[in-house]
Parts: C-alpha cells; structure tokens; sequence
C-alpha cells in the first residue's frame, strides 16, 4: 500500500506500556511516547489529581494507539473518500470522562482537527471527526471492504 500510513505508530517499545514510568509534566500532561520516538502526550485537563487512578487508563491507550490511528485512516478513506494519502500526525490524545479525543496535527498546512472516541468495556467506537456532526458517521462504517489502492507511476514502473 504505497502512501499508507497504517501501522504509523506500531512499534510497542516507542510507548511507555509500563505504568510505573509514566511521569507527570508540569502543565499537566502525560508522555505516551518519548519526544524522539512519537512524542505523544495524554493531557489531563485539569485531571492532575486523578493521574494514579488514571494510569492503567493511560497504558491502555497507549497499547491501542496504533489500532485507533488506523481507525481514523481507515474512517477518512472509506467514509469521506480522501483517498490513500494521510498528512497528519497524532500528536495529544485527551481524556474526558468516557471519551478519548486525538487531536492531529497536519504535515503540509497549518491545521488541526480532533477525533473522538467512547470508551468501553469491548473497545473504542468512533463518534466524532472533525466537524463532521456525529450523527453522518454510519453505525456499520468499518464493515465495509476497503478498496485497493489506485496504482502509482511507481507501481507501473515495478511491473
């Protein structure tokens, strides 16, 4: 899959999975992923005290990151048909009561966006995109099959 960026953030030693390394900053966030691997934080929003009880919350997350990235990727190519190119990069997940939100940071222009999920017993389901109001984002979005990828200049060349 030449531009994909599934499996981005897969490598399990670039996240902090232990509960007794995760450190508190002092603005309030939480490292996922040291600054010269991901450098993914978890912000508490005001939170700060409730970070010991928080910590198994937060070492699942950081377990699931790369399952939930795809699932935004995967989102943006079969729902909104973006195409197979991604130019974002996660860069602070938020906790909120039930839901987790990833805010992403674009490569090419000056831009953000945040996507959400709730949070359960059985995993993650997507709620919200960008601005794109909750009740456009299909219950049964993910049982699709994804289309291959158009073939590049490269592709061609290979053959």
């Amino acid at each position: 899959m030449l531009w994909s960026d599934y499996d981005r953030y897969s490598a399990p030693g670039r996240f902090i999975t232990d509960p007794a390394k995760l450190r508190l900053t002092k603005t309030g966030e939480v490292y996922l992923s040291p600054a010269e691997d991901y450098d993914i934080a978890a912000d508490l929003e005001g939170r700060e005290g409730e970070f010991e009880s928080l910590r198994p919350r937060l070492v699942r997350l950081a377990r699931e990151l790369c399952g939930l990235d795809n699932m935004v990727q995967r989102f943006n190519r079969l729902v909104l048909k973006k195409g197979w190119r991604f130019p974002y990069d996660l860069a602070v997940v938020t906790l909120r009561g039930p839901e987790v939100v990833l805010e992403y940071w674009g490569r090419e222009e000056n831009t953000t966006f945040r996507v959400t999920f709730q949070e359960g017993e059985e995993g993650y389901v997507l709620t919200g995109f960008g601005i794109l109001p909750p009740e456009r984002i299909p219950p049964d979005w993910d049982k699709e099959e994804e289309p291959p990828p158009k073939p590049t200049l490269l592709d061609w060349l290979r053959r």
